[in-house]
């Protein structure tokens, strides 16, 4: 009986002064979030400019180039008061080697003719004045400014004066016009979202 709790009182000992064993920590995992940049400053408030793509040449201006129309509509663009009414970028791929004052005139003038003369009919709006009058003129090479006195078929009949800055780039298959407009000044917040969403559909 002695041995044994000699033997018990040991084996207590043992059993208080026995260390735990330790798991290993876990190593930290390092998680990278990408944030995408947003489009446009208006974007960046949670309104995202409306995507639109045609085929060129649209049925209300039959003369154009055959292409592609890829269009970007501020969120804006239909209500009247809006700082960004009327307010929308545009790039034209056209699958053909462009470049003249003139020529560009006369495309301008035809795409916008068209487009409100054909609106205002499918709306049953009758057009008292033309449609749409372009002032083109030329700042350097390849690059222009524009201005068109046109009727909002779409919202309110009246007349609107858009403001246009357009610039040509050459391409191996044909030539990219790009188009930003608007009515308000160029000194407006509104154009530097445009030319930086314009930079971005050039790109493509």
């Amino acid at each position: 009986m002695g041995r044994l709790a000699t033997l018990l009182l040991l084996l207590t000992a043992c059993k208080g002064t026995t260390t735990p064993v330790q798991e290993p920590k876990p190593k930290p995992v390092l998680v990278v979030i990408e944030v995408a940049e947003p489009e446009t400053e208006v974007e960046a408030q949670g309104k995202p400019w409306r995507p639109e793509t045609n085929k060129l040449p649209p049925a209300f201006a039959p003369r154009m180039p055959v292409g592609v129309e890829e269009l970007r509509f501020a969120p804006g663009m239909f209500t009247v008061g809006a700082p960004d009414y009327w307010s929308y970028v545009f790039v034209l791929r056209l699958r053909d080697k462009f470049a003249g004052t003139d020529r560009l005139t006369k495309l301008i003038e035809h795409y916008y003719v068209g487009l409100i003369s054909t609106v205002a009919a499918n709306r049953e709006r009758d057009l008292t004045r033309a449609p749409a009058k372009v002032s083109l003129e030329a700042l350097g090479k390849n690059r222009y400014r524009a201005k068109i006195d046109l009727i909002d078929v779409f919202v309110t009949g009246k007349p609107v004066l858009l403001n246009l800055d357009l610039s040509l780039v050459d391409r191996n298959d044909g030539t990219y016009v790009l188009v930003a407009a608007s009515p308000q000044p160029r000194t407006h917040a509104i154009w530097r979202s445009m030319a930086h969403l314009l930079k971005k559909l050039a790109a493509k």
